[in-house]
């Protein structure tokens, strides 16, 4: 039994000094199993879909553009709840894995990519974590 386990029922180990790559292959393992992988590395058509303008006070009194602003609407709620639901699985995952400096330094993050990258700027430096994921998201 390693020194490391965080003891949550996934079984990912804790973030430690000494265990960086372990962790980061045993995460990145998980979140791929959970089709996750995709938000925390930020791909582009898995980040938060941009907010609907609102219409005019002129357009709001044509129906036809109500209409379809509406239907516009209620599709990008939809998109936005789904992403959001499986951004904050993402970082849940990665947060069940960090405690103290760790947990302290990804309190503030918006998203599991903010999370990811944060942890490997403060572990290793840009360049290591580039040199693992790559500038374009793709995985080493």
């Amino acid at each position: 039994m390693s020194l490391h386990l965080s003891g949550a029922p996934n079984g990912l180990p804790w973030l430690a000094d000494d265990n960086v790559i372990e962790w980061q292959v045993q995460v990145m393992a998980y979140l791929r199993w959970k089709q996750l992988t995709q938000y925390m590395l930020g791909w582009s058509h898995h980040l938060a879909p941009t907010a609907l303008t609102t219409l005019s006070a002129s357009n709001a009194l044509i129906p036809t553009l109500v209409v379809s602003y509406n239907t516009a609407f209620a599709r990008w709620e939809a998109d936005y709840d789904e992403w959001l639901l499986k951004d904050s699985m993402a970082m849940g995952v990665i947060q069940g894995t960090l405690r103290g400096q760790y947990l302290a330094y990804v309190s503030q993050c918006a998203t599991s990519k903010d999370m990811w990258d944060t942890v490997f700027v403060i572990k290793c430096g840009m360049n290591h974590h580039k040199l693992l994921i790559g500038e374009h998201g793709e995985w080493h």
